[in-house]
């Protein structure tokens, strides 16, 4: 028999589903601007149309980066880990948003992952409509914003005699006199754009040997090298990293830059805040690619800030944006502001303290080091005792380049904030792998105190000292030891839910000759145990590698997740003494999907799927790889195992379920396109497409299967997902006798579930006595149905010869009589694919 399209469907009949949490209400806000400008176009004008920006509940996202930043894993880890988790994290009622904007804003929607928030225009009855809906936290308007403007702007001449009297008191040039200059690292800023091409700064733009995306940010010029009309992104880009070969101004002219021209760039298309989200989005992955992580810089200078009264006091909305860029290793830095003296001036971000150092701000001093008139004061808006801005550096009459290729004086804490960004640069050249919080408490700690005695909302902590900065940092410096390579010597993998062994290859960067004992720990892993701790490295004859006399063993609980990156320590210190090194690894857990995982959402029903022929792939899953499995409304999960088995004949088999003791097998099914991230369709519905063949298995070749599924969020159609194949011959000769089925094990809580077929609708379903219900139903193409009773208390398994016998069978043999743990199998078949074709 030929066909035209295999369709299948996962379907949840609500009408008699009894279980699960109900959703979450809504507990939304409009920000105070956005309120006031809704009373008063409810009774003038109706119809006009807003443009804003809509947060969601950031919670799951921020809880999951908040573990990657305090883990001890290397930097450039952290950083692909907070990009996978952040786009992975999910959002509870999303895809209703997303329908509902799509279908009436009168602009386009955009999407960010770095915090859940979307933009739209509406006008004021959707504002308030969308407002209401599950997970909104806050509307507000999507304002222009611009630059914190400098107090003074004068010329300046074009060549300096001697380093800056701002560099030394600083104490800069000692950290030069050690060979730290910020080369190798990447400085970045938020500003009105830098001019590319300035004697002092040309050389230093990673553009000039990276891609041109990965070096600007611009909404307005994108495709053109970084410009400045303003002057002002070149001048604090100069105080950073600035200098010509007789001229050296900036604090880390060894450094590179990258820029995001976010703010005013004095033309008549501005930018908006939505813009700065979107810029510290594209900071985390400038090149796109999650694989490389030396385009992810170590600073990022803001001088910008949101309005007053535009949120409410101690919003905040937009900590969850900064502390996705923190938790990868990029230092924030904010410029105080220029509303000083009064108290409690500085704009929002900056002037939060949900901790001590999250959004650190820097006011500006003169050369006597006393504060700048204009430099904003604290304390922060969250409560008057937490005392504003952290740390001074020096703001008034500071000489940097301009636009034009020229040099201006200008004075602002805009100027102050470069210096301390540039510091950072140093301290980064240091130690590579010296964390946010390292960095910002060692600048804090090197201050020089100035005011009253101790932390005022004046001068905050005081006036950074970067000649002794390096005294305050954690860790000891670059490092001596480097993990050159980690075996599993049992079963190659460590495994979930048993123990694993683990051995070691130290390489030291020096020939060595004795001995070294190296103890592994696991900091704040839920479900790791370490059985055996310490082993000792010997280097004999002046040698630079050595293994772990002994292996590490190691207990993985069944709580991790297949692919899970788990941060470990390795301290190694010689026979009785105290660690001289502490090297950060990662275990992956169990075995790495070998392809992508998205998760469909309804706002009622979840259901995770692949470009590996597996689906649910969550918790209680046979094979759990952080995914959500099937799940009505957030209750748990329903789906042990859905996989699918292509065949034509005994032996010539591509299958992706379970082997033949009921345990995970890899699949023999691989992405060819990879699993797309989604989008809405003509239909409605929003698509998840993908490639995949039989690559691991040589039975069914020249097989490519084209994948697409698709959820719907109305009311009506939002508990089910389609899942549709096409299949296409691309060998040289035709296959017959084709077969293709899927394997599905649903597992409804408290088991003893029964079996029904409904023949009129071609839907098979499994139910439970207190009314809960899950199924199957074949729109097109599927010709059987099956199912096979598990025993009790297990899962059954399938050899080679069972799993074509189970896609094999015609018609319907469903066992409607008793009740316990079944599976089902849906299947069609047989086909004919003649050379070339798509069916």
């Amino acid at each position: 028999m030929t066909i035209k399209k295999l369709i299948l469907v996962f379907v949840l009949l609500a009408a008699v589903l009894g279980f699960g949490p109900d959703s979450e209400a809504s507990w939304s806000e409009l920000s105070p601007a956005l309120e006031a400008s809704l009373v008063e176009l409810s009774s003038s004008s109706p119809d006009s149309l807003i443009d804003v920006i809509i947060f969601l509940n950031p919670r799951e996202a921020l809880s999951r980066v908040t573990q990657i930043s305090s883990s001890r894993a290397r930097r450039s880890e952290k950083v692909k880990s907070v990009i996978a988790n952040l786009k992975g994290a999910t959002v509870s009622g999303i895809e209703n948003i997303r329908y509902y904007l799509n279908e009436k804003s009168a602009a386009p929607v955009r999407e960010f992952w770095i915090t859940p928030a979307l933009t739209a225009r509406l006008n004021a009855e959707q504002i308030n409509r969308v407002s209401d809906m599950e997970s909104v936290k806050l509307i507000t308007e999507d304002v222009l914003l611009s630059y914190i403007e400098p107090v003074e702007v004068k010329d300046a001449p074009s060549m300096a005699t001697a380093n800056s009297t701002q560099l030394s008191a600083l104490g800069v040039p000692q950290l030069w006199s050690r060979g730290l200059t910020g080369a190798g690292r990447l400085v970045c800023s938020f500003d009105t754009g830098v001019e590319s091409d300035h004697p002092a700064l040309s050389s230093k733009w990673r553009g000039n040997h990276a891609s041109l995306v990965s070096s600007w940010y611009s909404p307005v010029s994108p495709n053109n090298p970084p410009t400045d009309n303003i002057g002002h992104g070149t001048h604090t880009m100069g105080i950073m990293v600035g200098s010509t070969p007789a001229d050296t101004f900036g604090v880390a002219p060894g450094a590179e830059w990258i820029t995001g021209g976010v703010v005013d760039q004095g033309r008549s298309l501005s930018v908006t805040l939505a813009d700065i989200v979107a810029a510290f989005q594209w900071a985390l992955n400038p090149d796109g690619d999650i694989n490389t992580t030396d385009d992810v810089p170590d600073v990022i200078l803001n001088s910008w800030g949101i309005p007053k009264n535009m949120f409410v006091p101690c919003d905040s909305t937009f900590n969850g944006v900064v502390e996705a860029v923190e938790a990868a290793g990029i230092v924030t830095i904010f410029a105080a502001g220029n509303e000083g003296p009064n108290p409690m001036t500085i704009r929002s971000p900056a002037d939060n303290a949900v901790t001590p150092i999250n959004t650190f701000s820097v006011g500006a001093v003169d050369d006597n080091r006393v504060v700048a008139s204009f430099s904003s004061r604290g304390p922060s808006s969250c409560n008057s005792t937490d005392k504003k801005p952290e740390v001074m550096a020096p703001g008034v009459s500071i000489r940097s380049s301009f636009k034009g290729g020229g040099y201006s004086y200008m004075s602002g804490s805009s100027m102050a904030a470069p210096y301390v960004a540039g510091i950072v640069a140093l301290i980064r050249q240091y130690d590579p792998e010296a964390t946010v919080s390292q960095i910002k408490n060692a600048l804090i700690a090197s201050a020089i105190d100035l005011g009253v005695a101790g932390e005022d909302n004046d001068y905050g902590y005081g006036f950074v000292d970067a000649s002794i900065v390096l005294d305050y940092l954690d860790a000891s410096g670059p490092s001596d030891f480097d993990i050159e390579r980690i075996n599993y010597p049992q079963s190659g993998i460590a495994e979930i839910g048993s123990s694993s062994q683990i051995e070691i290859l130290i390489r030291s960067s020096a020939p060595i000759t004795g001995q070294l004992i190296g103890k592994i720990s696991a900091e704040k892993i839920a479900g790791v145990s370490i059985h055996t701790a310490e082993a000792s490295f010997v280097f004999g004859g002046g040698g630079l590698f050595a293994y772990s006399s002994q292996p590490y063993v190691i207990e993985l609980s069944s709580s991790i997740y297949h692919g899970q990156h788990l941060p470990f320590v390795l301290e190694l210190g010689y026979p009785g003494e105290e660690a001289i090194e502490i090297i950060d690894f990662d275990v992956v857990a169990g075995i790495e999907p070998p392809g992508t995982i998205e998760t469909h959402s309804s706002g009622v029903l979840e259901l995770t799927v692949s470009d590996f022929g597996q689906y649910g792939l969550g918790p209680e899953s046979n094979y759990n790889t952080g995914g959500r499995g099937l799940r009505y409304r957030d209750g748990a999960n329903l789906l042990y195992e859905a996989g699918l088995i292509v065949a034509t004949g005994a032996g010539q088999m591509s299958s992706s379920i379970r082997d033949s003791l009921g345990e995970f097998a890899v699949s023999d099914f691989q992405p060819v396109s990879a699993l797309s991230s989604g989008s809405y369709g003509l239909d409605g519905g929003f698509h998840h497409t993908a490639e995949l063949n039989a690559t691991n298995s040589t039975a069914v070749t020249g097989l490519t299967i084209f994948q697409e599924t698709v959820n719907f969020d109305t009311y009506e159609d939002n508990r089910f997902v389609i899942m549709s194949y096409s299949l296409r011959n691309n060998s040289a000769s035709s296959i017959d006798g084709l077969r293709m089925g899927m394997l599905v094990d649903f597992d409804l809580p408290g088991g003893d579930e029964q079996l029904t077929y409904d023949p009129s609708l071609n839907l098979v379903y499994q139910y439970r006595a207190s009314g809960e219900v899950v199924g199957l139903l074949g729109l097109k193409g599927v010709t059987s149905f099956s199912s096979v009773k598990n025993p009790a208390g297990s899962k059954i398994g399938f050899s080679s010869d069972e799993k074509y016998a189970l896609i094999s069978s015609d018609g319907i043999d469903i066992d409607e009589a008793t009740s316990g743990d079944f599976l089902l199998v849906l299947t069609a078949g047989d086909l004919l694919l003649s050379e070339g074709s798509i069916y």
